[in-house]
This record gives structure tokens, C-alpha cells and sequence, in this order.
């Protein structure tokens, strides 16, 4: 994690274009270093011992208490949906956009080659929406 720079690192992901480097937008970059503070471990998020949750655990324990809260129904992977449609509809660079989702395989050979996006790209566009 790192939060003075304001990504993160996916390093474990079901295809290996899911291996990236996110940005944290400036409005919550707050929530980040809070969870951070509170964790007895490098993970933001954890079980109730202090260490890395799983995706399934992490549904049952927060995402669906959460969801009822609201009374809404999503899944946690909609999220990407949604993120996608906002940077979309906030006229992001198609390059950067990719390369914050995770869409390696989207992009030509020339995006995925030499197309290296600096952090600062994505935290830019990340905060757009």
C-alpha cells in the first residue's frame, strides 16, 4: 500500500491482467489511511484477527451487511461496472482507463507496449469522477 502516493497494488487477481496498480481518488483517500491505521497487518481490509480476507469473506462479513443497510442489491464486482461507466462518461482518456481497470488485453500493441501511464495519470483520472 501507498498511501503517500495514493495507490495500491493488486497482486493477486483471477487473469493476470487484473495485476495492476490502482489509484485511491482524493475524496477517499481518507477511508484508505483509516483502515490502514486500524489493521494489525499490511491489508486495509481483514478478518476479525487482524489478517488478509479473502473475497468470499469479505461479501459475507461487509459487502451484503452493507447492501442490506442501504437496501440496495449489487454485487462487489458491479463496482467495476460502475467505475468504468463514470470515467467513461467523464471523457477519461481510453488509454488510462484501461490501464485503471485492469483491461490489458483491450489494448492494441501499442497502448500495451509502450503506452507506460505514471500514476499521477491515473490519480488524475480517477478523481474525475
Amino acid at each position: 500500500m501507498h498511501l503517500d502516493e495514493q495507490w495500491f497494488q493488486v497482486r493477486k487477481s483471477k487473469t493476470e491482467s487484473g495485476i495492476r496498480i490502482v489509484p485511491i481518488a482524493d475524496k477517499v483517500l481518507p477511508l484508505w489511511k483509516e483502515a490502514i491505521n486500524n489493521s494489525k497487518c499490511e491489508y486495509a481490509i481483514t478478518n476479525v484477527n487482524g489478517e488478509f480476507m479473502g473475497y468470499d469473506n469479505f461479501r459475507k462479513r461487509y459487502w451484503t451487511p452493507f447492501m442490506q443497510r442501504l437496501d440496495l442489491d449489487y454485487t462487489v464486482y458491479e463496482t467495476r461496472h460502475t467505475c468504468n461507466s463514470l470515467l467513461i462518461m467523464a471523457d477519461c482518456n481510453p488509454t488510462v482507463r484501461k490501464k485503471i481497470m485492469g483491461h490489458k488485453s483491450k489494448m492494441d500493441l501499442g497502448e500495451n507496449v509502450y503506452g507506460h501511464i505514471y500514476i499521477e495519470k491515473l490519480i488524475e483520472a480517477i478523481n474525475l469522477i
